[in-house]
């Protein structure tokens, strides 16, 4: 009896540290912010440059985008691509 006891104990102590790690890590996630620049850089920059003035014909400068598209057409160009 006592064995079952110091097993449900120490399996009790591992549960309850394995859920902690798994609220830890998704809260971690949530927390973790990219700014629209660091995701420019990372994604963008390669190919329209990093001052934006792009390579035309083939990468279109995107200094004036916004006045080309608004917010709504620019977020569907970014999620699907050019099509």
């Amino acid at each position: 009896m006592k064995i079952l006891l110091i097993i449900f104990t120490i399996l009790t102590v591992f549960l309850i540290y394995g859920f902690k790690n798994i609220e830890d890590e998704e809260s971690g996630k949530k927390q973790h912010k990219i700014s629209g620049e660091e995701l420019f850089q990372m994604n963008c920059a390669v190919c329209h440059g990093v001052d934006k003035q792009g390579k035309p014909p083939v990468f279109p400068s995107l200094v004036t985008v916004n006045e080309r598209m608004n917010k709504e057409q620019v977020k569907e160009l970014l999620q699907t691509g050019r099509k």
